[in-house]
């Protein structure tokens, strides 16, 4: 049975689906990457798959690079894909059985392939295991999100999970715990297989989560599996947890047996306007629109695109291009969306949903009120900078009040850290 934790929201099935459709695979004919600097390559250059851009920085596939042209921030290069997907020959996976590596020797390799957190952790992969070392007794890998119609880490866990499963186990290595934990939703046909696979291991077990959302967040995870809630603030492994997404697990797995670093991932492209989520492998540097062409026809007229969920998801335009972190573009028509809604003054009606759905036992409403009447410090000490970012207030206010933007927007000026969103 599942720990249930206090707040959250449960959404209608026609809100998420279980990511149980097939995964597809699609390849732009042309993408573009972005680097910090200290380009390896020059305009008209043949790149492979695999090759090195820039530090952290890989071609996902083989063709020429069209354009290189500075950005705000960086650098960006143009690839034209060939079509061929051929592969850098300096690609070198791990010769050593698993239990010959050195932490060091993972650490590297891990580093070398250019791993970042893909659940919405970011960060270098590499550090945070560097980090954690001697600090941890479980790694957590997360497949618990249950944001509306976000079902990329699901798809890709029901196509590889024994990636899923290997990758976890490299990270144990690397850590030097015995303990790993697969997260995934109660009842999930995920949970079914996983808990088949793993039912004669003695390091990997499955840890089944509440079908609530946020499941995913790093909080409501630490608590499904020791039934402690962690220190607001605190890192999870002041409570022996450490937690990473599955697709990093498939990242690491693939930079060990292939050599092959961090150049794609699994994106869902869904909303109200498309009658189902479309999952897709698809290369990093992908813009948004191929990727909403490649998903097919739309049932509804979009108004709004998100880079991300529907509560913690930003605005976006099509010209955006999938990163690593890239979870979801979804389409919202009107109706989800509000669009009709958007010459009416926002207002607290004092309905109270913020209150009982809060997951962290706040009073965003009070909070709300605090911020907007410039009382800062007042919304401080009422618990803002211990807001989670769910979105969940903002999500059911009937009075479309801004409440999640708003408290974002104080812990920003407060450089407070956000909580890992895993979901």
């Amino acid at each position: 049975m599942a720990y249930v934790f206090r707040g959250g929201i449960m959404f209608r099935d026609d809100k998420t689906s279980r990511g149980e459709g097939d995964l597809h695979r699609f390849e732009p004919k042309k993408l573009v990457l972005y680097a910090g600097g200290d380009l390896q390559v020059d305009v008209g250059a043949r790149v492979l798959r695999g090759q090195p851009i820039a530090k952290g920085v890989f071609s996902p596939v083989s063709g020429t690079v069209a354009d290189i042209a500075d950005v705000p921030g960086g650098t960006s290069v143009t690839v034209e894909s060939d079509g061929e997907g051929a592969l850098f020959p300096g690609l070198v996976k791990m010769h050593k059985k698993l239990a010959e590596c050195s932490t060091e020797e993972i650490i590297g390799k891990i580093r070398d392939a250019g791993i970042v957190g893909m659940g919405g952790e970011t960060g270098s992969v590499a550090d945070r295991i560097a980090d954690v070392i001697g600090k941890a007794d479980v790694c957590i890998a997360d497949c618990a999100g249950r944001e509306p119609y976000v079902t990329c880490d699901m798809a890709a866990l029901l196509e590889r999970p024994a990636a899923v499963i290997n990758g976890l186990k490299i990270f144990l290595r690397a850590l030097g715990v015995r303990r790993g934990v697969i997260a995934v939703p109660e009842g999930s046909a995920a949970a079914k297989k996983l808990t088949e696979m793993t039912k004669n291991s003695g390091m990997i077990s499955v840890l089944a989560t509440s079908r609530k959302y946020p499941a995913g967040d790093e909080r409501r995870l630490v608590y499904s599996y020791t039934g402690r809630e962690l220190a607001h603030g605190a890192d999870t492994v002041s409570l022996g947890c450490v937690i990473f997404n599955i697709q990093t697990c498939i990242a690491v797995y693939d930079a060990f047996v292939s050599g092959l670093p961090c150049v794609s991932r699994v994106v869902t492209v869904g909303g109200d306007c498309f009658t189902g989520e479309y999952n897709v492998d698809v290369p990093i540097g992908t813009s948004f629109g191929d990727l909403i062409d490649a998903a097919g026809e739309m049932c509804a007229e979009p108004v709004l695109m998100l880079n991300g969920g529907p509560l913690r998801g930003i605005p976006c335009g099509a010209d955006g291009t999938v990163g690593k972190t890239t979870r979801a573009i979804l389409l919202l028509s009107e109706k989800t969306a509000g669009g009709s809604d958007t010459d009416i003054s926002p207002v607290c009606i004092r309905c109270g949903r913020c209150v009982t759905h809060c997951p962290e036992r706040l009073m965003p409403n009070r909070i709300y009120d605090l911020i907007r009447d410039g009382k800062t410090e007042e919304a401080v000490a009422a618990g803002a900078l211990h807001c989670v970012g769910c979105g969940i207030c903002s999500y059911i206010c009937p009075g479309k009040a801004p409440v999640t933007e708003l408290i974002a927007g104080l812990k920003a000026k407060n450089n407070s850290p956000e909580v890992t969103d895993h979901d």
